[in-house]
């Protein structure tokens, strides 16, 4: 039998006009009990990864360490004051999850998925996004599913804006005249998952580095300085 996850915190921290970086995911993990099991009840509260990986590459940021979380939901009031601060907004892309029973985190979907069509347009009224994190492959490729179908219900063409071949770990600048009317730093994240430490781009076959768990918190260290080596605004 399929499994069925609704999201439990699209809402929280969603992109607001002063909001300067939007930081988007999938959909948390299948849980029994909704997030009642998270050991934080907030997005990647699961395994606490991305969150683990902020605090490592930047020490002065006000939130748990993984090893310091007691409460999921004093943790979770931690990252959602941090967010805020620094005007950072965080969604995903998939509203309500259909998986195979034997993939629960799996970010494979079943028809009946229902996707996060409105982030198209709350990017289009965030004035001051900058920048868009996308933690995961099957993030942007959901998103930019979402951006085409989109444009096209509107009547318009869809603008050749996505790199064809982009890998985790690279960076891009989406040029958008016809609907978003922006341009957005786009930075695809290598995977925070811990799983995902086996990964091989082409992002870090390149960088020199020996050890991959290293070279994904130098990637982060460098994409995000911008943002949190600055005081909050």
């Amino acid at each position: 039998m399929p499994l069925i996850t609704e999201h439990q915190f699209l809402e929280e921290v969603p992109l607001q006009a002063d909001s300067r970086a939007l930081i988007l995911g999938t959909i948390h993990p299948y849980a029994p009990q909704a997030a009642e099991n998270f050991l934080c009840r907030f997005f990647y509260g699961n395994k606490y990864s991305l969150w683990g990986i902020f605090k490592e590459v930047f020490p002065h940021l006000p939130i748990d360490a993984k090893d310091q979380v007691a409460c999921p939901v004093q943790s979770a009031g931690k990252i959602k004051r941090m967010l805020r601060e620094y005007h950072i907004a965080i969604s995903d892309t998939v509203k309500v999850a259909i998986r195979p029973e034997h993939e629960p985190s799996a970010d494979r979907f079943l028809p009946g998925t229902q996707y996060h069509y409105e982030l198209i347009q709350q990017i289009c009224q965030a004035a001051a996004l900058e920048s868009i994190f996308f933690t995961g492959k099957k993030v942007l490729d959901i998103f930019r599913s979402l951006y085409t179908e989109t444009v096209r219900k509107a009547g318009l063409s869809a603008p050749a804006v996505f790199p064809k071949n982009i890998g985790s770990g690279e960076i891009f600048t989406l040029r958008d005249d016809v609907y978003f009317c922006k341009e957005l730093r786009c930075i695809l994240l290598p995977s925070p998952s811990p799983g995902a430490a086996r990964g091989k781009s082409r992002a870090f076959l390149s960088s020199g580095y020996a050890d991959y768990a290293q070279w994904r918190l130098s990637f982060y260290r460098q994409a995000l300085s911008e943002i949190f080596n600055k005081p909050p605004r």
